[in-house]
């Protein structure tokens, strides 16, 4: 034992090994970070999303304006907007935002493909969110590695250096 004692060779190994499993650790986690396909941030689609939402409230309240025109009868003597309600007729109140090109079973159609695509974003989003997280854990996890170290060991080293305290240890037995 002309260097080190067998005590300070078998910590040295430990140590060793730990480091080698460490750095082959970050360099997994590197690996994965590097695969890891992060589209745009939330907040883009988290806007699309509001955006849809509006589009789509306007559309439900274009085609509910829509229907009650179709549903209504006008007064051959008043002119007055009346609708069928309850076996009754009543005088409903017609905005005047309704377009004469507008038709209900398109403005139906437009619902309906909105509906798809705010579905088609929430679920994008959500997948998003979980690539961010998983993209913060591995960060979080990489630097908690690193953390040990004060300047990053190079693996091919730490291999060497722990071939050499083996073959030290055996050697001295």
């Amino acid at each position: 034992w002309d260097q080190y004692s067998q005590e300070e060779t078998k910590e040295t190994i430990t140590e060793l090994e730990n480091c080698l499993t460490e750095m082959n650790d970050c360099q997994k986690i590197q690996r994965k970070l590097d695969s890891l396909e992060i589209p745009e941030g939330s907040e883009a689609f988290k806007n699309r999303i509001t955006d849809l939402e509006n589009k789509l409230q306007d559309s439900k309240n274009l085609y509910d304006r829509l229907k009650l025109e179709k549903e209504s009868y006008t007064c051959p003597c008043c002119s007055a907007k009346l609708k069928l309600q309850d076996s009754t007729l009543v005088e409903v109140q017609l905005e005047k935002s309704v377009q004469k090109g507008d038709n209900i079973e398109d403005v139906k159609e437009q619902i309906k493909s909105l509906r798809n695509s705010l579905e088609s974003e929430k679920a994008r989003l959500t997948d998003i969110i979980m690539l961010e997280k998983k993209h913060k854990e591995l960060e979080t996890r990489k630097k908690d590695i690193l953390k040990n170290y004060e300047n990053l060991p190079n693996i091919e080293e730490v291999k060497e250096d722990l071939e050499y305290m083996r073959e030290y240890l055996l050697e001295n037995k």
